[in-house]
């Protein structure tokens, strides 16, 4: 009986220490690897490595990465992200807010996306966050638009007209190029936030607000005039699903002012003066002649239906036009952060997220 109990002594002595040594391997290993919940420089070769060396096929063990997240910043040029396990990824987007007057004559919010998919160890996926438009005014010099689709805006030189390029698109592909290059690719695109359209200001109380980004479809600008003015407007159109936003050509006597429409990743551009830009998206909406740009569309229809970190793929933004159809779910809101928030319209430039959710065989 003593020998019994003394051999399941040295059984739990060894157990305790095996595990003991397992953990501070482990946490050696990862720390050798630069293992950190946010570390977007974790790469391919790393992550095999650490899972590898340290506890082989075991899926216990790879499922202590679940939960990991790599976050991506605006930085004006494209990131790469290495799969590093065969496994259940959430994707989640915030497109860029268009070129602001001030913060109560704004640019359109950015866009919020959101879905799963299943990804291969070894896939490499491209990521191009959205740049925020800026704002111009006294100046015929073309302004350029937010990085990832904006559209440009052109002020006019002899007025104080405040004009506002748009924002750009955040998208994550399987493809490198900047969203308006993969026209002829469009089934390696797996998520798209869209950007919001510029501000346009005359006069104090002649102004519009670029329209809203994201969701199945872009958001009109919201002109206000109570001046007493009245001049030809070009009023922009949001993107949808399967189109840039339309353009408009208004006249009154001899003044003519156009638009330009939205097209595959990119929003309208200045054509004339006074003219603000459309947000990039999915289709970038239009550009606006004395109103504010259209916003650009967002996209999640190569995304998993069915979800294990979120209720349902769908789409988020400010005061928009809802879906309900599981291709391009829509919901609206009147939430707002410069932050990175799920389900809230982003303020500034845009932001990309990837989480590792379920780890597959």
């Amino acid at each position: 009986m003593k020998k019994h109990l003394k051999n399941i002594s040295f059984i739990v002595i060894g157990l305790i220490l095996g595990i003991s040594l397992s953990v501070f391997a482990y946490s050696v290993f990862a720390e050798e690897v630069g293992y950190t919940p946010v570390d977007t420089e974790w790469n391919v070769e790393n992550s095999k490595e650490a899972i590898d060396d340290l506890h082989g096929t075991c899926d216990y063990c790879k499922n202590r990465f679940l939960g990991i997240t790599w976050d991506f910043t605006f930085e004006g040029k494209e990131r790469q992200f290495n799969v590093p396990l065969k496994g259940i990824y959430k994707l989640e987007a915030w497109g860029a807010q268009g070129g602001s007057y001030d913060t109560t004559i704004y640019g359109g919010y950015g866009g919020y996306s959101v879905g799963e998919i299943l990804l291969n160890e070894n896939d490499t996926l491209y990521i191009n966050v959205g740049g925020k438009g800026s704002t111009t005014y006294h100046n015929e010099t073309i302004l350029n638009g937010g990085y990832n689709g904006g559209g440009s805006a052109k002020s006019i030189g002899d007025a104080d007209v405040y004009v506002g390029s748009g924002g750009g698109a955040t998208h994550i592909a399987k493809a490198s190029g900047l969203l308006s290059t993969l026209v002829t690719n469009q089934s390696d695109i797996l998520i798209v936030a869209g950007g919001g359209g510029g501000a346009n200001k005359f006069v104090s109380d002649y102004y519009g607000h670029g329209g809203n980004g994201g969701g199945v479809s872009g958001e009109k600008p919201t002109l206000t005039n109570v001046s007493g003015y009245t001049y030809p407007i070009g009023t922009a159109n949001g993107g949808t699903q399967n189109a840039g936003g339309s353009y408009m050509t208004t006249c009154s006597g001899s003044a003519c002012y156009n638009t330009q429409a939205g097209s595959f990743g990119q929003g309208g551009n200045a054509i004339n003066v006074r003219t603000s830009g459309g947000g990039g998206g999915y289709y970038g909406g239009s550009s606006g002649a004395r109103s504010g740009g259209a916003g650009g569309s967002g996209y999640i229809a190569a995304l998993n239906q069915k979800s294990i970190d979120i209720d349902e793929k769908h789409m988020t933004c400010y005061k928009c036009t809802t879906s309900n159809n599981a291709i391009d779910r829509t919901r609206t809101t009147d939430n707002v952060s410069e932050d990175a928030e799920s389900d809230y319209a982003k303020m500034g430039n845009g932001y990309a997220k990837i989480t590792l959710v379920m780890v597959s065989q």
